[in-house]
């Protein structure tokens, strides 16, 4: 009787340790996998933040190299100078347009498909196509009557904007502006995993009108 009781009993310490093992490695699995849920959606934001900066620096990059080239003007300074600062600015148009695929792929990794939609469209129409554009024609212009030996201050102080005309200057001023103001909310936009919510879109999105429409 004893013999038996002695056995059950080790059966039972057997098939608790048994027990506490699984639990244990159920445990020690969940809190794995929660683990690398963490690192990887932490990991996501990183990426994601890094592409923002990127986005700012041809941004930035482009603001500096124009009003650089429109120092030379100013200074009347010699044609190679203003051949060498037109370069520099024509790089890094030319690197803007080069990672603009690059670009797309960031807004579509953070956002949904009407989000993506939604966002690329500001992005272009108040970045691009309003400020850069404009700005582009109007620089190279300069630069042309630059190198003909005519004043260039007159096109800069007079650059073409929907219909009327515009200081390049001018242009600068609001593309850093709407560019930074663009840069903050999308800083903020990497923190997501794809579905905002409307509120928070709205407020964003509303954020970023209000920083880059200008009447002209």
């Amino acid at each position: 009787m004893n013999k038996d009781n002695n056995n059950r009993d080790l059966k039972l310490v057997v098939l608790d340790k048994i027990i506490h093992f699984i639990l244990m490695g159920v445990i020690i699995s969940v809190f794995t996998l929660y683990a690398n849920n963490v690192i990887t959606k932490k990991e996501r934001i990183k990426d994601r933040k890094l592409a923002v900066s990127k986005i700012s620096v041809f941004i930035f990059e482009r603001k500096e190299r124009a009003n650089l080239l429109i120092s030379s003007f100013d200074r009347k300074a010699d044609i190679a100078e203003i051949r060498h600062r037109k370069q520099l600015y024509d790089n890094a148009y030319v690197r803007w347009n080069t990672h603009n695929l690059e670009n797309k792929l960031f807004f579509h990794e953070i956002l949904n498909n009407k989000d993506y939609q939604i966002f690329t469209r500001y992005f272009n129409k108040f970045l691009v196509t309003k400020i850069f554009r404009p700005l582009d024609t109007c620089l190279t212009r300069a630069y042309d009557a630059a190198i003909a030996k005519k004043n260039p201050l007159l096109i800069i102080d007079k650059c073409k904007s929907n219909g009327g005309t515009k200081s390049a200057r001018i242009f600068i001023k609001q593309g850093a502006f709407c560019g930074e103001v663009m840069i903050e909310q999308f800083y903020k936009l990497s923190n997501y995993e794809k579905d905002i919510r409307k509120i928070e879109r709205d407020k964003i999105l509303s954020k970023i009108k209000k920083a880059c429409s200008f009447s002209n």
